[in-house]
């Protein structure tokens, strides 16, 4: 609110100066003016394109019986086939944040709400009715905010119907998204609010389900999301407990068959293997007639027959009969495909959908009006086909990749910090490739927390327990890509050390890990992905870890679970080769596969199997074994890429090393002072103080440059700082020591933040990181 002195008051009564009030609100009214006529204007714009596209149909409908009467001309066929009518294929599904609903000032969800329904009014009056049939919103987690959505949606509807009632103008589906570990837990209480909410909130013709089926098509469980948090294998096991949950919870209410689970995962495994494979159904040995000598002459023959029926299974988007999303490169890898082979993998990847939901849908009668006796054993066939069987001590293994995952990544919470502020700090430097941003947004608050410095200083520290401050493609980039920190197995092999040392009965806990746990674990992907991205000797994160306080325990798990990984790694291959459906004992030796058998092994399986897994050299391979031209060509391919990812690595790290090194350092300092001062003298009922001129000249300054910053989390963090440092330094006489280092932090990310790359340096940046993904076939 603007404070009026007396003598302004008085200068506004006899006209001599301006009311401030009129002022803000002649202001207000000329954006409102100028707002309804872009709008017209926008307006104007998409009624005569989709006037142009209906007559363009009609045009070409009526042309229908003359290229019948020429259809032995083959360029007039050639020109129709391409056609389509793109406006009656296409269907947009946008996505908000939850925010956008639950903020102060409605003007951004009434706009986005009259702009969807004006799309679909438009659409259908030129007979393109339903453009948008679902909107997406991000990071739910309360569910009175959906229900608002719903509300506004269904009234701004009625709205257009009441002046044009012939239009036919679809329902917009509500579409939550979870993304947080705490929320997909507890997804049952949220579905419970939106089922009352449909039963108290409906016509009297219609019942509970047709309003729920009308509100919710679909619910969306953000699976690469969790695994920054979490990891793959934990959010992996959560997503099938949560499936479990939902379709029991469906199946209760009489929903299974109209609302859909959609699992969301990205191309690498660590975002939940979303990816194309080629190599799914091919036979893992050779069959030419030198490897077949090669087998016959170092196996038994039931070992060799063995050979001939070891095929490499199923993997990614084949593996299982969920609904996931298809992301930028396998649908590039899709469209690129030939007509034939795009069609076989559509009607197969249909066929295992439907049929994945025809034995959940049989599976959950019995839940239904059934005797006690018949709903337990629906109830456990239901798990069966989503969880499938349970295994205490798989999940006792998990619990131990949680904690050192987490650990390793964002420290515990006396460190403050982990490795994850490096990666922070590498994608917020890394050029855009999209416009879906690689930054995580914060969290909804109420308007009071908000406010509150200590809340908002705990939204980002400690690490521990706040998480990721990156959406899950610019996470798993910056650490596995950028700094050769494999996320998809970090903590992994700490983790099977535990388990095993805590087996204190059991004789043997290497064949416990080999019976009960790698069965459950992606083995391929985790040798695939270390044998690419793992840089072993840690040659970039090396200069970085002077710039952690000393005894961060971050940094030295790291250093334990790589300095275990030689340990495990030839438990992984053991289990690669029971995959494929052999005997592992009679194709090793001295717990290695036989290394003579190579030649006889597909190219991407023998780079896997070798004895040394990050060998670059290909003589050394060749030494062991010979193999044919073709065959040492390709595997020489294979080995070269792994150290043509470090050379473009290293590219980059000339652009940047110096850039995320006074970053890194300058918010290590920085969270190392809030977190001393948070314990020394915690206000909880300390407030952001509005009155800015009674703060020293410093603190202004640092504020009003903030205002300038993308990264809501970052802003907010670095200004509840600012303030916080600014109350604990009122009635000194002078800035302590630790105050001023903070704010010469502050300074010196603001600074790097205002421009850390030039034009020329973002290009080479984006081309570098290009190349690396060309090289690894995924997703850069």
């Amino acid at each position: 609110n603007p404070q009026i002195s007396v003598w302004r008051k008085w200068g506004v009564k006899i006209r001599l100066l301006h009311d401030p009030w009129t002022v803000i609100w002649e202001h207000n009214d000329r954006l409102e003016r100028k707002m309804l006529q872009l709008r017209q204007e926008r307006r104007s714009g998409l009624e005569y394109y989709f006037r142009l596209n209906k007559k363009l149909r009609k045009a070409l409908h009526a042309a229908i019986p003359l290229l019948v009467q020429h259809s032995d001309d083959p360029r007039l066929l050639y020109i129709a086939g391409f056609y389509r009518d793109l406006l009656k294929r296409f269907v947009l599904t946008p996505r908000i944040h939850q925010n956008m609903i639950t903020s102060i000032d409605p003007f951004a969800i009434d706009t986005t709400v009259f702009n969807l329904q004006e799309i679909n009014e438009i659409g259908a009056q030129a007979g393109n009715g339903g453009l948008i049939l679902g909107l997406q919103v991000s990071m739910s987690s309360r569910s009175e905010a959906l229900i608002k959505l719903d509300q506004k949606l269904r009234a701004r509807r009625e709205a257009i119907l009441r002046s044009a009632p012939g239009n036919a103008l679809p329902y917009i589906w509500v579409i939550p998204l979870f993304e947080d570990f705490e929320v997909v837990t507890k997804t049952e209480d949220y579905l419970n609010d939106l089922w009352n909410y449909a039963r108290t909130h409906r016509s009297a013709s219609e019942d509970p389900e047709t309003r729920f089926a009308d509100m919710i098509c679909e619910i969306f469980i953000a699976g690469s999301d969790l695994s920054q948090q979490v990891s793959q294998p934990v959010a992996a096991k959560l997503y099938k407990e949560t499936k479990f949950k939902i379709v029991r919870w469906l199946a209760q209410k009489g929903l299974l068959d109209r609302v859909r689970l959609k699992l969301g995962s990205g191309e690498p495994m660590q975002r939940q293997g979303g990816f194309y494979d080629t190599a799914g159904g091919r036979q893992a040995f050779r069959s030419d007639k030198k490897s077949r000598q090669i087998i016959a002459t170092h196996l038994k023959s039931s070992a060799a027959q063995s050979t001939r029926y070891a095929i490499t299974p199923l993997r990614g988007i084949l593996q299982s009969g969920d609904l996931r999303t298809f992301q930028s490169t396998i649908s590039e890898r899709l469209r690129m495909l030939a007509p034939l082979d795009r069609a076989e993998l559509l009607f197969h990847l249909n066929q295992l959908q439907q049929y994945h939901d025809q034995e959940l849908i049989r599976s959950a009668e019995p839940l239904i009006l059934t005797r006690l006796k018949f709903h337990d054993r629906g109830e456990k066939e239901l798990k069966r086909l989503t969880m499938g069987w349970p295994d205490p001590l798989y999940d006792q293994f998990l619990d131990f990749v949680r904690k050192n995952f987490r650990e390793i990544i964002y420290g515990r919470e006396e460190d403050v910090v982990g490795i994850h502020v490096v990666s922070y700090f590498i994608s917020r430097m890394t050029p855009s490739f999209r416009d879906r941003p690689t930054v995580r947004p914060g969290s909804a608050a109420t308007p009071e927390a908000g406010q509150r410095v200590i809340t908002r200083l705990s939204r980002v520290l400690p690490l521990a327990q706040y998480g990721t401050l990156l959406r899950a493609i610019g996470h798993n980039r910056a650490q596995t890509m950028i700094l050769g920190i494999n996320q998809l197995t970090t903590g992994l092999f700490r983790a099977l050390k535990e388990f095993a040392d805590a087996q204190d009965n059991v004789t043997s806990a290497r064949l416990l890990i080999q019976e009960r746990i790698l069965p459950f674990l992606p083995v391929y992907e985790i040798l695939h992905t270390l044998r690419l991205y793992q840089d072993v000797n840690l040659e970039f994160f090396t200069p970085l870890r002077t710039l952690f306080p000393a005894g961060n325990s971050a940094v030295a798990a790291l250093h334990e679970d790589l300095e275990l990984m030689h340990q495990y790694i030839p438990l992984f291959q053991w289990e690669l080769l029971k995959r494929h459906g052999l005997v592992a004992a009679e194709f090793t030796e001295n717990g290695y596969f036989k290394q003579a058998l190579l030649p006889a092994v597909r190219p991407d399986l023998a780079v896997l199997l070798q004895k040394d897994l990050f060998n670059r050299q290909p003589q050394n391979l060749f030494n062991f074994a010979g193999g044919t031209e073709d065959w040492q060509k390709e595997v020489a391919r294979l080995l070269a890429i792994p150290e043509r990812i470090r050379q473009w690595r290293k590219e980059i790290w000339q652009l940047i090393s110096s850039k995320v090194a006074l970053q890194v350092e300058s918010f290590n300092q920085l969270a190392l002072a809030i977190s001393v001062l948070l314990k020394n003298r915690i206000d909880g009922n300390v407030t952001l103080n509005r009155n800015f001129d009674n703060l020293q000249r410093t603190f202004s300054q640092l504020r009003v440059s903030l205002q300038h910053l993308n990264d809501e989390n970052l802003r907010q963090f670095l200004l509840a700082a600012v303030q916080y440092l600014g109350t604990a330094s009122q009635g000194a006489g002078e800035l302590p020591v630790n105050v001023m280092r903070a704010l010469r932090d502050v300074e010196r990310i603001l600074k790097i933040e205002q421009q850390p790359l030039s034009s020329a340096e973002q290009d080479k940046f984006r081309f570098y990181i290009l190349q690396i993904a060309r090289l690894a076939g995924e997703n850069g």
